[in-house]
């Protein structure tokens, strides 16, 4: 799997991600929830540059791939959007806000490899999507409602089916994987940076 071979080659950055303090503390229930709603907005900001990024990658995949992808990922939108919409409301976030610098550095980055080729795209797409799987999976108990509720739909057969899929479109890279390995890498280093500002409140740009 193409996949699991990037991420054994950075192994303590994947840990360094999906077992951040921003995780933990959500995980504990003792993350406060200023931080958790300023993450709610940063995170719209993020889908939706990313949706873009996956829409403009997909005219560069094999037509059975792009199908399968858009289906999965991009039709398939509405129990994610439903929980991110009721917790923007019952949280009180209003407005979509301004991008800090990690998230509008983050999104260049997938916009870049959207245009390079489908499978310098998904290497850099997979964190994203494979790493908050194995976030909803350890958040899902969390003492807190809104923690456990964000993080039920990450841990969700759902969500699993449309993270396989992406997987599987990984697996059809039959090239060397140098030529991808820096596009996880740098979005592993962003998934971590991505907490970190949450926690920080970065200031917008």
């Amino acid at each position: 799997m193409i996949a699991e071979s990037l991420k054994s080659l950075y192994d303590d950055e994947w840990k360094g991600y999906v077992d951040h303090e921003f995780v933990s503390r959500m995980r504990n229930g003792d993350l406060p929830i200023e931080n958790f709603k300023f993450y709610l907005v940063q995170d719209s900001l993020y889908v939706n540059e990313m949706i873009k990024a996956v829409i403009r990658s997909a005219e560069l995949m094999p037509s059975d791939m792009a199908f399968q992808i858009l289906s999965a990922v991009i039709l398939g939108r509405d129990k994610g959007m439903e929980t991110h919409a009721y917790l923007e409301n019952e949280l009180g976030v209003e407005g979509n806000g301004r991008m800090t610098m990690t998230t509008y550095s983050y999104t260049r980055h997938l916009r870049y490899s959207s245009t390079i080729g489908w499978p310098q795209f998904l290497a850099a797409w997979i964190p994203c999507m494979w790493g908050y799987s194995e976030v909803g999976r350890s958040v899902s108990s969390s003492p807190n409602k809104y923690y456990r509720m964000w993080a039920e739909f990450y841990a969700s057969k759902e969500y699993a089916d449309r993270v396989s899929v992406i997987l599987s479109a990984m697996d059809r890279f039959n090239g060397d994987i140098t030529e991808i390995k820096d596009y996880f890498l740098i979005s592993l280093k962003f998934e971590q940076r991505f907490w970190q500002a949450a926690l920080e409140m970065e200031s917008p740009i």
